[in-house]
C-alpha cells in the first residue's frame, strides 16, 4: 500500500432526510446565499420545499436562480454572478446534480474575479481571489454527461476546484438506474 495524506475540507452528510439539515448546517457560516438549481425536478420531488423550509426555519437569507440545464451555459452563470454581487451573497448552494454544481462553481469563481469568468476557463490564469464557498445538496450519485460547462458553441475547460463546506446526499433524493438512463428523483419527504 502507498502512503498518502487525504485532507478533505468538506463535511459529507449522507442518509435519509439529510436535506432537512441544510439550514442548520449553513447558518453558522453567517452568509446570505444563492440557491441555485435546475429546471423542475427538485420542485416535483418536494426537495425544493424541504430545502427552502429548512433555510427559512433557521433564518438563512437567500436569493434564487433556477433553470440550470444539462451542460450549463454562460448566460446563467453571468446572471448568478450579478445576483451575488448585487445582493452581497457569500455562498452558493447548489441543489441538484453535476450540471447544477458545475454552474454553481463557475458562479462562485466569477464573483470575486474582476474580469470575465470565461477567461479563467480559456487560460491557465489563476483566480486573483478565493471563490465563494459552494455547498451542495446532491440529487444524483454520478455524472452522466462528459463535458461540464459550455458556451452554446463550445465546451468549457477546467479550473481549480472549489471546496464545499457542506455536501449532503439524501438517499430519498436519488434512484440508481443505468448510466444511460435519466436519473429520476424519488419523493424528498
Amino acid at each position: 500500500m502507498l502512503n498518502f495524506v487525504y485532507d478533505n475540507k468538506t463535511t459529507l452528510i449522507f442518509g435519509k432526510g439529510t436535506h432537512h439539515e441544510t439550514g442548520t448546517l449553513l447558518k453558522p457560516l453567517g452568509k446570505k446565499i444563492l440557491l441555485h438549481y435546475g429546471s423542475g425536478s427538485i420542485r416535483r420531488s418536494g426537495l425544493y420545499d424541504a430545502v427552502t423550509a429548512s433555510l427559512k426555519a433557521t433564518g438563512v437569507e437567500y436569493e434564487e436562480l433556477g433553470g440550470v440545464q444539462a451542460n450549463p451555459t454562460l448566460p446563467l452563470v453571468y446572471e448568478g454572478i450579478r445576483l451575488c454581487r448585487e445582493h452581497g451573497l457569500g455562498l452558493v448552494l447548489a441543489v441538484g446534480g453535476g450540471s447544477v454544481i458545475d454552474s454553481a462553481k463557475a458562479i462562485a469563481l466569477g464573483v470575486p474575479h474582476e474580469g470575465d469568468v470565461w477567461e479563467l476557463y480559456l487560460s491557465k490564469k489563476q483566480p486573483q481571489s478565493d471563490p465563494l464557498p459552494v455547498a451542495t445538496v446532491l440529487t444524483i450519485p454520478a455524472r452522466i454527461r462528459s463535458s461540464p460547462m459550455k458556451r452554446p458553441e463550445e465546451n468549457w475547460g477546467t479550473v481549480p476546484p472549489n471546496c464545499a463546506p457542506y455536501s449532503a446526499l439524501s438517499t430519498r433524493n436519488c434512484s440508481l438506474r443505468s448510466r444511460t438512463a435519466r436519473w429520476p428523483m424519488a419523493s424528498a419527504t
